[in-house]
């Protein structure tokens, strides 16, 4: 295995909170929609009981707007704080919605949340075509992590209740101990 030189970092679900964001559009609260989650369900449109052309019409009609105002995790901080303290050169990975206000309000948020000339970033649903030895996705979706890995590159999975590590209470520190681990 190749040591890692590289980290890729999704955004929804590692960064930003899309559920929170997620419920608000669809008049829910968020905390009891968690509580709720069947562990392990990926698709938040049945947990919700909607369509997926019903969840992301209200969505995509709030345009940028949407993906604009996703509040970071409480974690944001220390996850930036951690992916800094690695020496590793890390990048935005994050899949855009099939809106185009998808693709720019991701970029808003990057700019607002995380560097106001942030530029290191690759919006794509296929993450897999960036994998190579020694680049690590951190993705919450086990979809994507399971691609990057068959095409390969090394991922982390992470922990939240929609895929089957569930949710956490330290994440930065299982993610520090699981890359301290691929590292040797």
């Amino acid at each position: 295995m190749t040591r890692p030189h590289t980290l890729l970092v999704d955004m929804d679900g590692v960064l930003a909170d899309f559920i929170g964001g997620a419920c608000r559009v669809h008049g829910r609260d968020s905390q009891a929609v968690l509580q709720g989650w069947p562990r392990g369900e990926a698709h938040v449109d049945a947990v919700l009981g909607m369509t997926l052309d019903v969840f992301w019409r209200r969505i995509d009609a709030e345009g940028t707007a949407f993906w604009e105002g996703l509040a970071p995790y409480p974690w944001f901080g220390g996850l930036l704080g951690w992916l800094e303290s690695t020496g590793l050169p890390w990048h935005i990975c994050s899949s855009p919605s099939r809106s185009p206000a998808s693709a720019a309000g991701k970029m808003a948020w990057l700019y607002q949340h995380v560097h106001p000339r942030m530029r290191d970033f690759a919006l794509t649903p296929r993450k897999e075509l960036l994998a190579r030895p020694g680049v690590v996705l951190i993705d919450d979706n086990e979809r994507f992590v399971s691609r990057f890995k068959a095409a390969g590159g090394e991922a982390l999975l992470f922990p939240q209740p929609w895929n089957h590590l569930g949710a956490v209470a330290d994440p930065v520190g299982r993610l520090r101990q699981r890359l301290e681990k691929l590292a040797g």
